[in-house]
């Protein structure tokens, strides 16, 4: 990201992916376009730091976290699932009105939150 914006506009009823690593300070923004039914996974060993924003649809963290340093938003309009195959640990500050999953798909892995 370095310092800037990635802006993830999902079509409706869409997945996209992200298997490489997203690295580097910024603002990452997740929106589904009309519908609120796209969705964006992460499944890179992530290691950016910054915002995570989810304004609409949903966004898969399905890759490590312990490299992640983002504080996360989720807008009531969206969702965020950790899908966890082990243990692993997310650090950050999660805010907003929106849904929050641990394995939404029936993965078994647990999740700790600091």
């Amino acid at each position: 990201l370095n310092q800037g914006t990635l802006d993830s506009e999902v079509p409706s009823l869409q997945s996209q992916s992200f298997p490489t690593v997203i690295g580097g300070n910024g603002f990452l923004k997740i929106n589904a376009l009309s519908g609120n039914s796209g969705e964006v996974i992460l499944s890179g060993a992530n290691t950016y730091g910054g915002t995570t924003s989810v304004e609409a649809g949903s966004l898969i963290f399905s890759g490590p976290l312990s490299g992640l340093s983002t504080s996360l938003f989720i807008n009531s309009n969206a969702l965020v699932d950790f899908e966890v195959g082990a243990t692993d640990t997310f650090s950050g500050a999660i805010s907003g009105n929106g849904s929050l999953y641990l394995n939404k798909n029936g993965a078994i892995g647990g999740l700790t939150l600091t």
